[in-house]
């Protein structure tokens, strides 16, 4: 009688942040199944990832655990700059944005600063959409010129917060790899150390190419994973070429959903899914797979059915964002995941 073939084992990465600060919850979720740590590099200093990267190591030591840390690189998709408090938006009204960089983060205070490389901001056309916060703000293009770009207010279900990342689905344009900051910076994550590189809206094999050079340099001895992330038709159009140039896919269902659709997501999930399964690649799905788990011991049962999909669709691993991050029961959550995936690889692929 042949044996069955041992199920195989779906990893589970947890993102950093305040609600993993303790040890005692770092080792919890450790001990649930996570191995690998996500850490979202645009919301801290590199000297506070480095006390992370400090503290999970130490976490994993004594869990006598070979813990894996990801560098999550937002790259040059357009970002709001910094303003003083949440704007109150009105569906109807207007609103104007100014190009500002890195290096003049503010603007002069008289419209929304928008972070935005060059090449993108001249490619924006009239009529077409603005999406932030996921989907609650919706803007349509009226005109562009003299340094502003005015739209109207077509949806406004949350006020608009300082640094939130701007969709632009319609604005035929890839956005650069790495912003001059990131690039700075990379140096000295280097140093601190990290074992994947997650490149948010890759669109091109070239630009996966640079980073991976810029990497063997900065890490000769100790090979840097890079997953290219997609998030954008340009991402699904160029699917094959980036998994040539990657070492992974990441699935990353919250601006894809933003950037396509929200109806067509399940079946981009399932063609990306599929192509990597094929290809023999490495995939990630990442995105809203506990939200419920944020506030609650338990998830709701679309929440159960979400990560066995994933599962049976063949993801090799699920990313944890917020769940583990600012949530109150990271370790619960983690081991919920854990124990859906365990029951859908053993029904088999």
């Amino acid at each position: 009688m042949t044996e069955a073939a041992p199920a195989r084992t779906v990893e589970i990465i947890s993102t950093l942040g305040p609600s993993l600060a303790a040890e005692q919850t770092l080792r919890a979720v450790i001990r649930a199944g996570s191995r690998i740590f996500r850490q979202n590099i645009f919301y801290e200093t590199t000297r506070e990832i480095g006390l992370r990267a400090d503290a999970l190591r130490e976490a994993g030591r004594r869990e006598n655990v070979d813990v894996k840390l990801m560098m999550d690189f937002s790259g040059g998709r357009p970002r709001l700059g910094s303003f003083e408090k949440p704007v109150n938006l009105r569906p109807g009204e207007t609103l104007a944005f100014h190009r500002v960089t890195d290096d003049d983060p503010a603007g002069d205070g008289s419209t929304i600063p928008l972070r935005i490389d060059e090449e993108t901001w001249s490619a924006i056309t009239e009529g077409e959409r603005i999406i932030i916060a996921d989907g609650r703000i919706l803007l349509r293009i009226l005109s562009r010129g003299d340094g502003v770009i005015r739209s109207r207010i077509d949806r406004a279900a949350a006020p608009l917060r300082p640094f939130r990342g701007v969709n632009l689905p319609d604005t035929a344009t890839a956005f650069p790899p790495l912003t001059p900051e990131e690039l700075q910076r990379l140096d000295d994550l280097a140093r601190v150390g990290f074992d994947y590189f997650s490149l948010s809206f890759a669109s091109k094999a070239d630009h996966l190419h640079q980073i991976r050079s810029l990497l063997d340099s900065l890490s000769p001895e100790k090979p840097i994973r890079v997953l290219a992330k997609i998030e954008d038709r340009r991402g699904m159009e160029n699917l094959d070429e980036l998994i040539d140039a990657s070492d992974g896919i990441l699935v990353g269902r919250g601006d894809l959903a933003v950037q396509t659709s929200f109806a067509e997501l399940p079946e981009l999930q399932e063609a990306i899914l599929a192509r990597c399964k094929e290809r023999n690649t490495w995939s990630v799905v990442a995105t809203q797979f506990m939200e419920t788990m944020m506030r609650s011991p338990i998830p709701n049962r679309a929440e159960v059915m979400d990560v066995s999909l994933a599962v049976r669709q063949g993801a090799s691993a699920l990313l944890l964002s917020g769940e583990t991050a600012r949530g109150r029961y990271p370790a619960e959550t983690v081991a919920m995941v854990r124990q859906v995936a365990e029951r859908a690889t053993a029904l088999g692929d």
